[in-house]
């Protein structure tokens, strides 16, 4: 993208052995490019360049057996790029677009994806609904239906997974038990502290806005693992009182605290890219979201394996695939594990 804001595209005419990998992970199109002085002609050359992409090197990935977070949605928008011409041409947006093409959760560890999202969350925590002084937050009330894909609060209940149900279901749970549900008015005429008010403003059921969302994704990152643990009996006293008979820790079943990411990547990724999207467009990472945002640039994979050059795969294949699969397999060496089985899928 750095080529067609400077004019410069190939019109989708190079082949995978025009491109040359360096560091493992750092891909450039060896080819020369052609100049492009109309805007219009430029926008349909560069979409053929993201095509082409997609056809020479994502087509190469094959994951039998796995899940792949974000391949879909990243194959999508590089196919797709014409829809979102008016975003990434417009040259005062281009370098925002550039960041979340560049940036996609396809490209990242997944618990970097969890931790820029629990830092909307966190960001828009401090301030007031309706404060017009922060860019970001009038973005914050608006749906999100992932594409086409539909609300997400539909979709997280539909899932299937106890994991992701049980996190969703825990908020409304908790307010009925604080009784905030059945008498709203309960702090009606009285002085709270902030932490009181924002809970009061926090009160009733996820909706299907972006601010719900983070909310959601903040909880089910921090809290996920209450879920993922060994079930007990628990058995009465004489006294009423309950005890665990079992005198041993719970084993948790959960490996790595990026399943609940992966959980939610297969579920909902298409509403976590449109978060980011509608946050990038309106070049909203600055401020208080500023250091979110560059940590989750600067966050990239672990290189593992031999050197790409070992490899029978072309050098460019290689490179994206050892990216794609240390999402699913992490340390483990390939092996599934427990969580990946009961609470992702």
């Amino acid at each position: 993208m750095r080529s067609h804001m400077k004019g410069l595209s190939w019109a989708g005419e190079f082949d995978i052995g025009d491109i040359e990998v360096f560091n493992g992970n750092t891909i450039v199109i060896m080819k020369a490019p052609q100049q492009f002085r109309h805007e219009a002609k430029l926008v349909k050359a560069a979409e053929k360049d993201f095509v082409t992409v997609a056809n020479k090197v994502l087509s190469k990935i094959s994951s039998p057996g796995f899940f792949i977070p974000y391949f879909e949605q990243f194959n999508d928008l590089l196919r797709n790029m014409w829809r979102y011409a008016s975003f990434w041409s417009d040259h005062r947006l281009a370098e925002s677009m550039r960041d979340f093409v560049g940036h996609h959760p396809f490209l990242k560890p997944p618990v970097a994806v969890a931790s820029l999202l629990s830092g909307i969350y966190n960001s828009s925590r401090a301030y007031d609904k309706g404060d017009t002084t922060v860019k970001f937050l009038k973005f914050m009330t608006v749906g999100i239906q992932g594409g086409s894909k539909g609300g997400w609060t539909r979709l997280i209940s539909l899932s299937g997974n106890p994991m992701l149900v049980d996190r969703f279901n825990y908020k409304e749970k908790s307010m009925k038990r604080r009784g905030q549900i059945q008498n709203p008015h309960a702090i009606h005429n009285t002085v709270v502290d902030s932490e009181d008010y924002d809970q009061f403003l926090e009160q009733g059921r996820y909706e299907d806005t972006l601010q719900s969302f983070v909310e959601y994704i903040r909880h089910l990152f921090n809290h996920g693992t209450d879920r993922t643990k060994e079930k007990r009996t628990l058995l009465a006293n004489s006294d009423g009182s309950l005890f665990d008979p079992n005198p041993k820790p719970r084993e948790q079943y959960m490996v790595s605290i990026e399943e609940t990411e992966v959980a939610v990547s297969i579920h909902v990724g298409y509403h976590v890219c449109e978060v980011l999207y509608i946050l990038a467009k309106a070049d909203s990472f600055k401020g208080i979201l500023a250091p979110y945002w560059d940590a989750y640039k600067n966050c990239c994979f672990r290189r593992k394996g031999p050197p790409h050059h070992a490899s029978s795969q072309p050098p460019e294949v290689t490179a994206v695939r050892r990216a794609v699969f240390y999402q699913i397999e992490g340390d483990r060496d390939g092996e599934s594990s427990a969580a990946v089985d009961g609470f992702c899928a």
